[in-house]
């Protein structure tokens, strides 16, 4: 009964990643074997892999295309060709520019894969559009489900109430002194509180009417049900119902509740109203790989018990556990074994654990370049990396995809793990403070450097090739859409923003899928993760402390300056007390290491001001005696410029949703992103966003203080070049666009208000109002003015900056990627460079 592979010419997709492309041989053989298993509503993913008898084929594929094929069919059976084509003339008609994407889409194909579509050429923009209305009506049939769901969710709350203070009860008995035991005792008390608020969740037709839930997240709640095992408790609790009236504490304000602060953004809504929502908060539950113990009690995890001088290392024991150490929503303890092969590094906030040490390498900033660069280079050398803010590990708002966007709502002048500042240009922004930088706060968004910019830089194209690969097999994913980045994805197609791509790692004309951060359960993996495939016992991590200046000693001859260590003090701002952490001194001195500043775009300028590096008189007004007068420190400093569109009609309490899908226009100065956002702890909202990839603007940066726990002072003149304002008026036409098409009309489920702007004064006005910030700021410490083609700083000896403010162009796409990709790069390069014995100082530019 198996269809034969003879003569059937499998062709492979060129991604980082290859798969089977869908080629029209293979889709014919893929009909046969439906047709043989009785039809798509009997075939089955496992039943075509075993008709077909391809390898190659995985079940992954098959489900996405047998669903694919399944709503073709029943589209078939509503639609008679005679309709598409009178569909077909009406759109020509009405928009020339949408002909021609009908065109281009009917003989592309628009599938989520990035493949030929099996419907071969036929699938008309008409038919797109009829299909998604189909989807929004099952997934309204489903609504009534869910709420049969939320029954059953609310009765395992209660249940779990009565397991969680019988776990509780159990583990008061324990007396084993053991950190996991006492993790589990204070975890579990938290959950008994949280429980006994009776905080229940929020409606289930809410979320999925205003597009804050996604098919996966449905099957995700269905699957709560059983995840612990409560079906004993169902039948004697459904008849209870439903409480008539939600209370208005959220979990995430239940367990946050000294951070109720509100963040208005400067965003367009094509609504009026503006009345923030105040409701409780679903729990979604999630699926994660591990050991599930649903009586609230884990099993103890193991710990990196490690010892340095003598003394237990307390951040290097609660890593590992914390890394494994996790809760679904619904308060069961999961255990991960995703790094569990890996060693993690010694982390550590006791300053005295490094004051007065030396490491052949001293990493200042473990951030989105400096994790990568440090593994790289602990390889064969020992490395210190100085970290200014705690660990990401344990701490749920830095980890689970469904809070991500808060971190940016409880910022702090210490402690929080995204810092905010305002540039003088009055736009806010934020910068991370945690390991893992702001790797740990973003998006998550992953993709490639354009091959242009690669060139341009002057970089290894092997080499580069090489450090991608193995960041990727690392940390990055190939997410699945929920039902918003759905819809954005047709959206951005309907505007004429194409090829359509499907899924791509690569900076590509068109519309795409991104890598991603988040796994398949939704846990965010930063660059801090890198560090664990590194050498493990030649990294020390030091948390919460913050680099003041550079220490040089300055040779016999008096004319070069060569770098000794670094000093630090503590970042919470208990004390000004000075630490001091030194470089090895090897008898060839042509075999020494480097301070490598990581700090990021604010930060390495900042600290190399701090170390009388820049400017002499600016450096005068501060009091800092100059070692170096390097007039390009805190010079180019470009952000990349975006305004927004709010599509929803009002502030609603949905789950965050990632701007997963990604619009690149054909010149390659605009992308596209839509995404869901918390503007409070109870609110969301839904803009579609757009950047100007290369502006020509551009600022500076200076001190505001000799705090280096302060934010410095910078300016990037947003728009002031008249080709920046012109290219702001485009972005705005384009977004008008896509919020006007009819996938998002029909989504929100009315028209977008029509008169939003019309004339080049009105554009250019909304421009220099709402200009915001992408967060993809770069320079301070450009190539070619601060540091040479190797990041060696001008005319200091032992000292280089690896990072974002090396950058005299962002990478046009989300620099994440390109910024991981560097630490590992320049790593390689550094480690070959010793090998070669071979170190120089590079004079300054004139």
């Amino acid at each position: 009964m198996g269809l034969h592979r003879q003569n059937m010419n499998l062709v492979l997709s060129t991604d980082a990643k290859p798969r089977l492309k869908w080629t029209q041989e293979l889709h014919q053989r893929f009909v046969e074997a439906v047709n043989q298993l009785g039809g798509a509503d009997k075939a089955t993913p496992k039943s075509l892999k075993r008709a077909m008898e391809i390898p190659e084929l995985t079940l992954y594929h098959l489900k996405s295309h047998l669903q694919k094929y399944r709503l073709w069919k029943s589209q078939q059976s509503l639609i008679s060709i005679e309709n598409n084509q009178e569909d077909a003339k009406e759109i020509q008609s009405s928009d020339d520019h949408f002909q021609e994407s009908a065109v281009i889409q009917s003989s592309r194909g628009i599938c989520s894969d990035g493949n030929q579509h099996p419907i071969n050429g036929s699938f008309q923009i008409a038919q797109a559009l009829q299909m998604q209305m189909e989807v929004k009506k099952k997934i309204h049939e489903q609504i009534e489900v869910q709420r049969h769901l939320q029954l059953r969710i609310e009765a395992q709350g209660k249940y779990l109430q009565s397991v969680l203070k019988k776990a509780q009860e159990t583990l008061a008995g324990y007396n084993s002194y053991s950190i996991g035991v006492e993790l589990a005792k204070a975890e579990l008390s938290r959950l008994v509180s949280m429980a006994n608020s009776g905080c229940p969740s929020s409606s289930i037709s809410e979320l999925t009417e205003t597009g804050g839930s996604s098919l996966r997240d449905m099957e995700r709640t269905q699957m709560r049900s059983a995840v612990c095992s409560m079906e004993s408790s169902l039948t004697s609790s459904e008849s209870s119902g439903r409480k008539g009236d939600m209370q208005q504490k959220n979990e995430i304000h239940d367990t946050y509740k000294s951070y109720t602060a509100s963040v208005e953004l400067p965003l367009m809504d094509i609504h009026p109203r503006d009345n923030p929502v105040n409701t409780c908060s679903s729990n979604q539950g999630k699926k994660r790989s591990g050991s599930i113990i649903c009586d609230g009690v884990f099993a103890e995890q193991p710990l990196a018990s490690r010892l340095r001088n003598g003394k237990p290392s307390t951040f290097g024991d609660t890593y590992f556990s914390q890394l494994f150490y996790s809760y679904n929503l619904l308060g069961c303890p999961i255990l991960s074994h995703r790094h569990k092969e890996k060693n993690p590094p010694y982390l550590t906030s006791d300053v005295e654990d490094v004051s007065g040490k030396s490491f052949d390498y001293i990493v200042v900033g473990g951030g989105t370049a400096g994790c990568p660069l440090a593994a790289t280079l602990s390889e064969r050398f020992s490395v210190l990396v100085i970290e200014r803010g705690g660990s990401p590990y344990g701490n749920p708002m830095v980890s689970d995809k469904i809070y991500y966007g808060f971190p940016l709502l409880q910022s702090d002048e210490f402690s929080s793990v995204a810092q905010s500042f305002v540039s003088k240009d009055g736009v806010k922004n934020h910068r991370g403070r945690v390991l893992g930088g702001s790797s740990a706060i973003n998006g998550g968004i992953y993709s490639r450097a354009s091959y242009d910019f690669v060139k341009t830089v002057g970089w290894d194209e092997e080499l580069v090739k090489e450090a991608y690969e193995w960041v990727e097999s690392n940390i990055v994913f190939k997410p699945e859409l929920t039902i918003w980045q759905s819809v954005v994805e047709f959206g951005l197609l309907e505007a004429g923003i194409l090829p359509y791509n499907g899924f791509s790692m690569e900076h590509i004309e068109g519309t795409k899928i991104s890598g991603t951060l988040f796994d398949e359960y939704g846990i965010r993996h930063t660059s801090a993760d890198l560090l664990g495939t590194g050498n493990s016992e030649n990294i020390i991590v030091l948390l919460n402390a913050t680099v003041k200046n550079i220490i040089f000693h300055v040779n016999g001859k008096g004319n070069e300056s060569i770098v000794r260590g670094v000093r630090f003090i503590k970042s919470d701002g208990s004390t000004s007390q000075t630490y001091e952490a030194y470089l090895n001194q090897p008898e060839n001195s042509s075999s020494r290491g480097d301070v490598i500043l990581s700090a990021g775009a604010l930060g390495s300028p900042q600290i190399l001001l701090l170390s009388g590096i820049g400017p002499e008189k600016h450096l005068k007004n501060f009091g800092i005696p100059p070692v170096l007068n390097l007039k390009g420190v805190g010079k180019e400093m470009k952000d990349n410029p975006g305004i927004a569109l709010l599509v929803d009609t009002k502030p609603l309490y949905r789950f965050p949703d990632t701007p997963q899908v990604a619009g690149i226009t054909k010149d390659m100065k605009f992308i596209v992103e839509g995404g869901i956002i918390p503007i409070s702890f109870n609110a969301t909202r839904m803009p579609i966003a757009i950047k100007l990839a290369f502006p020509e603007s551009k600022g500076t940066l200076e001190l505001n203080s000799t705090d280096p726990r302060q934010n410095p002072a910078v300016e990037f003149h947003y728009l002031e070049k008249e080709k920046d304002l012109e290219e702001c008026t485009k972005m705005a036409q384009l977004l008008s666009k896509i919020a006007r098409s009819q996938s998002v009309v029909l989504f929100l489920g009315k028209e977008p208000q029509d008169n939003l702007m019309s004339s080049q004064d009105e554009l250019k006005n909304f421009c220099k109002k709402n200009v915001r910030t992408y967060y993809h700021y770069h320079g301070g410490s450009t190539v070619g003015s601060v540091v040479d083609d190797d990041y060696k700083v001008y005319g200091i000896k032992g000292l280089r900056v690896i990072d974002g403010s090396t950058f005299l162009e962002s990478p046009g796409t989300n620099p994440m990627a390109t910024l991981l990709m560097l630490g590992r790069y320049q790593g390689i390069k550094i480690v070959r460079e010793r090998e070669n014995t071979t170190v120089s100082c590079s004079p300054p530019p004139p």
